[in-house]
């Protein structure tokens, strides 16, 4: 990319100032079907820079790495419950926030209450809410990238979802999964979709809020003998009931997948 270092920086380490510039340049910022850019990793190359006599900046062509987050179909993450609506939920990784838990993604059966935008899932006599602030794991069922485009008409949004393959037990970065796009046009009136959102399920045991399921004393004993880990332990409001599902709990929260960008 071309980079331009402003005369007041010329004093600095060069580095120092291309990696600012390219700090504000990219950090925050997603890239289409790659991810959201976090921070510059490395400059690569950096070629003889260029004085404007216009303005007085130096241009530089600096080849860099960036750290970019983006997680894949089938990854389980940790968030932070912020909003309920009658539609779902929403999730936060403090640095992103546009992950939505939708209706049919949740455990039934459910209700939801317009008044206190809450949802309950309702196990035998016991009831378990989903109330904000409430740590959650849950897991990536598709990606979607939006780029808003001007034409002649008005704005159009042309969208890519990237979801697990069918038949796909665990779906690397970029295999074993399924790529669609889709365009709409925009009103005047139409909200500017986001530029990237995860979907996510909570609908399976050892997802949801993490103070639901806690692992048996003698199990998480044995867990260094047997990485898959057996039986988990359900609390809820109710009558305090407890059981033991006598199945795998699914409650490891893999690494957030870092990916470079050149």
């Amino acid at each position: 990319d071309t980079i331009r270092v402003h005369p007041s920086q010329f004093s600095r380490d060069l580095d120092d100032s291309l990696r600012d510039v390219i700090d504000a340049k990219y950090g925050g910022r997603v890239l289409e079907e790659i991810g959201l850019c976090m921070c510059v990793v490395s400059l690569v190359e950096i070629e003889t820079g260029i004085v404007h006599p216009q303005d007085g900046c130096a241009s530089y062509q600096v080849e860099f790495q960036l750290l970019v987050w983006r997680p894949f179909a089938g990854e389980i993450i940790q968030g932070r419950l912020i909003g309920s609506h009658h539609a779902g939920l929403r999730v936060s990784l403090d640095f992103f926030e546009d992950i939505i838990i939708p209706l049919e993604n949740l455990p039934s059966p459910n209700t939801y209450d317009p008044e206190t935008r809450l949802w309950t899932w309702h196990y035998d006599d016991s009831e378990f809410h989903l109330d904000p602030g409430l740590e959650v794991r849950f897991q990536v069922k598709a990606i979607t990238f939006t780029q808003v485009s001007a034409q002649k008409r008005g704005l159009q949004a042309t969208t890519t979802s990237i979801e697990k393959a069918s038949g796909v037990k665990q779906a690397p970065t970029h295999t074993g999964v399924r790529r669609r796009s889709s365009s709409i046009d925009l009103d005047s009136s139409a909200p500017i979709p986001s530029a990237m959102q995860v979907f996510g399920s909570i609908n399976a045991d050892g997802l949801g809020p993490t103070g639901w399921w806690e692992e048996e004393e003698n199990d998480s004993a044995q867990s260094s003998h047997n990485p898959q880990g057996e039986g988990a332990a359900l609390h809820g409001s109710g009558d305090d009931a407890q059981y033991d599902n006598g199945e795998n709990g699914n409650d490891d929260i893999m690494d957030l997948e870092d990916e470079a960008f050149q």
